[in-house]
């Protein structure tokens, strides 16, 4: 979109994570970050390849500084730590209108004003269509009948309670994403095993918001999928960035919105999820130029 950057982390959030599990790291830390390293460079590396330089920034860190040959790095003032690392959780995009996260952005000693809608690991936004976590929604009430009242169809999701996810549980963007087909169809993918949690009564409300927003539900088997893998990006030409090793689900997205729309990373995405609870969504955010200052 003119006006606007896909903003991806800067990877700081790396030099956090140390093994806790043998079979992860082969017995060498070491060997562990460079593995989440390659996995990172690999999502990097996709979306260069699908957007380009003009399109793409990555946010200035301390740790890894090669980046100018194939990006451009930015500044994001205002923005606070955790958010440069989780870019998808400082504001959410709707329609073009930006609403920045409350808790992530501060002016000196001032919060600047937002809306637990900014968080965006807890909604799903595709056209008129939101689908939101019911923490997230429950806490923004009046801004959710604002958007209804500009005609915007706004569904919930209830939280993940299946202890296999490892993923937040107010946020929807692991378990479930909303798509357009090529046809312009709605879709709403939804993990099975957030979908048979609670006995059915997930079951229930994923049936009830696919509904509330003209969706078509697909429910897929994601006991051999990469962690998060659901969580992924869908661009305005219907174009979509996911971790490789996920077959099943490769191949429903292109009979949904064609095979040549359909991208994936060079190594499957698994050391990142498994070990932050983010995968490539939360990765990575739109903002607008006006927030980014880039840095020569």
């Amino acid at each position: 979109m003119p006006g606007f950057k896909l903003v991806l982390a800067s990877g700081d959030f790396i030099a956090s994570i140390y093994p806790e599990k043998k079979r992860d790291v082969e017995n060498h830390a070491l060997n562990f970050k460079q593995a989440l390293w390659r996995e990172y460079f690999a999502v990097r590396d996709l979306l260069y390849k699908m957007l380009g330089r003009e399109s793409l920034v990555v946010v200035k860190g301390k740790i890894l500084t090669n980046h100018t040959e194939y990006l451009e790095q930015a500044e994001i003032p205002w923005l606070q730590s955790h958010y440069r690392d989780w870019t998808r959780d400082a504001l959410t995009q709707a329609n073009g209108e930006t609403i920045l996260f409350n808790e992530a952005w501060k002016a000196g000693e001032n919060w600047m004003p937002g809306s637990p809608l900014g968080e965006g690991g807890t909604v799903l936004v595709r056209r008129n269509a939101i689908v939101v976590g019911e923490e997230t929604a429950y806490g923004s009430s009046l801004e959710i009948e604002e958007l209804e009242q500009e005609g915007y169809k706004v569904a919930t999701l209830p939280p993940v309670t299946n202890p296999r996810s490892g993923f937040i549980p107010h946020h929807v963007d692991g378990q479930a994403t909303l798509l357009e087909t090529k046809t312009g169809e709605l879709v709403l993918i939804i993990a099975r095993s957030y979908e048979k949690q609670d006995d059915g009564k997930t079951a229930d409300a994923t049936s009830l918001a696919a509904e509330t927003i003209g969706a078509h539900k697909i429910v897929i088997d994601d006991r051999r999928l990469p962690p998060l893998a659901l969580n992924l990006i869908q661009f305005d030409d219907f174009s979509i960035a996911m971790t490789a090793g996920a077959p099943r689900l490769e191949n429903l997205l292109k009979g949904l919105v064609g095979k040549d729309r359909v991208f994936t990373t060079d190594t499957p995405i698994r050391l990142i999820p498994s070990n932050t609870e983010g995968g490539i969504r939360c990765m990575t955010n739109i903002f607008p130029e006006a927030l980014i200052t880039p840095v020569s």
